[in-house]
């Protein structure tokens, strides 16, 4: 009988990455069969380190020590930050708070209006960030912050 193991693995295609998750043989056999694949796509690279994560050991902390409240939140990070860091900010604080893990434009836009802190247009400003490998989108108007999203807002936060 086959044992069952938790696995995952995430396409991004907009970045050709691909992250895998699972016990250390179901990464190693992942890794075997890219780079047997590799010999097809030209360009290719593969990162074959293996990081072991236990499961409690997840990214699953918060980027930044959440206050109660948003504008203390914003109050925590230096005046002036620009319009895109501005929107990472306080999606990140949405997202620490949602049960699905997420954030949606629509609520940042209402908190950053009620931070005197208002963006033009945030779907746009998402696209660039999502670029840039610190947001994924996953629906429309639903984001989700990228480990080097938050280690981003911790950065900011710390200057």
């Amino acid at each position: 009988m086959m044992s069952q193991e938790r696995a995952r693995i995430r396409l991004a295609a907009d970045f050709y990455e691909i992250e895998v998750e699972g016990s250390e043989s179901f990464v190693r056999e992942c890794i075997t069969l890219f780079q047997m694949r590799e010999a097809f796509i030209s360009d290719v690279e593969i990162d074959d380190s293996i990081t072991v994560v236990e499961e409690n050991d997840a990214d699953d902390s918060p980027a930044v020590k959440l206050p109660d409240d948003f504008g203390a939140y914003w109050g925590s990070f230096p005046a002036g930050l620009i319009e895109k860091d501005r929107i990472l900010v306080a999606g990140n604080f949405v997202q620490e708070r949602s049960d699905e893990n997420l954030f949606r434009n629509t609520i940042v836009q209402n908190l950053l209006e009620d931070v005197d802190a208002k963006g033009s247009n945030i779907s746009k400003l998402l696209g660039v960030q999502q670029k840039a490998g610190l947001v994924r989108k996953l629906a429309s108007g639903q984001w989700r912050l990228t480990r080097k999203g938050k280690a981003h807002v911790k950065e900011l936060n710390a200057s």
